[in-house]
């Protein structure tokens, strides 16, 4: 089979497509035929190794993927082969790939391909779900995959005011068709102005941040009286530098969020919301889809925020 390998960590020349031996699941496990590989931005800070994931090389790139399962081991009996299913593997980026049975969702025959990775929508399910009394939010990396479905379901649940920070004047027209109220193009260098003039200098609710650095340093005074930064990255990879006396006297706070800290329960319930707002059309997906020997353009793409949307590697 075709997998993209990696002979060691670093920049996007080490992601490499390799002809390899199928794998084979072991009893609890299934082997799934792939047919779309998601991409998330914790992708580029495995393959740099800031996210120490893998031990030992040459190794599969790990990833979220989309598929039929092809096989299952002798102590799998809830699952068959020919269902579809979506889930994370340690050696995702490949044609074939072995997960735990526990550890798989499955996905109705009629969802579009690439629509059934979760992950990205799940993540906006937990952002948003600090949101309960809140109508104003800003989103930062607004038109990249968690912010493109953040905007989508937030729209959903009826917060009246969505602004997106943007690199550029394209994505910042994109994240409108969206449902997004309002843009801020973090490149120029007036954008706390333009937030300013946005949110008459009152602030908003909810800040959802990953970027870090200045960037998050900035928005924190941003925050109205009683809002709360969620913060679930930092793209940056530097220093957020926080007045803790600016806290105390607005009443604001700052909170992290992780997907599997949420309860396990509370996942299961966005994934039916989730899956049941695509099936609907209410929930659309918006797909960049490249060859699986393309993935170091892919990487690169989202690492230099190129690109929109959601990613996929197609690995046929």
């Amino acid at each position: 089979m075709k997998a993209i390998q990696l002979a060691n960590q670093g920049d996007f020349e080490v992601l490499v497509i390799k002809d390899i031996p199928q794998p084979v699941c072991k009893p609890e496990e299934v082997l799934v035929r792939v047919e779309a590989v998601g991409l998330n931005y914790v992708d580029t800070l495995i393959r740099k190794g800031s996210h120490p994931v893998l031990k030992q090389f040459p190794a599969i790139m790990p990833g979220e993927v989309e598929g039929v399962i092809e096989a299952t081991g002798k102590e799998v009996r809830h699952l068959y082969p020919g269902q579809r299913i979506t889930g994370y593997a340690n050696a995702g980026y490949a044609q074939f790939a072995v997960m735990p049975a526990s550890e798989v969702t499955l996905l109705p025959n009629e969802l579009p391909l690439g629509t059934g990775m979760l992950i990205q929508h799940l993540t906006a399910q937990n952002l948003l779900h600090q949101a309960a009394g809140y109508q104003s939010l800003l989103i930062t990396a607004a038109a990249g995959g968690v912010g493109s479905s953040t905007i989508r379901i937030a729209k959903l649940k009826g917060i009246s005011t969505i602004i997106g920070m943007v690199g550029s004047a394209d994505k910042a027209g994109y994240i409108l068709s969206l449902g997004a109220t309002g843009t801020v193009i973090y490149t120029a260098d007036n954008w706390q102005d333009q937030l300013d003039t946005l949110t008459e200098k009152k602030g908003v609710d909810l800040i959802l941040e990953s970027v870090g650095g200045p960037v998050a340093s900035a928005l924190l005074p941003r925050l109205s009286r009683g809002g709360t930064m969620v913060v679930y990255g930092n793209s940056s990879r530097q220093p957020t530098i926080v007045d803790i006396s600016d806290l105390i006297i607005s009443n604001t706070r700052i909170v992290s969020a992780r997907l599997y800290s949420a309860p396990a329960e509370l996942r299961e319930q966005w994934t039916r919301e989730i899956i049941q707002w695509i099936l609907s059309g209410e929930l659309d997906v918006s797909i960049t889809l490249y060859p699986l020997a393309d993935a170091s353009r892919a990487h690169r793409d989202m690492e230099e925020r190129r690109s929109i949307g959601r990613l996929i590697l197609q690995p046929w």
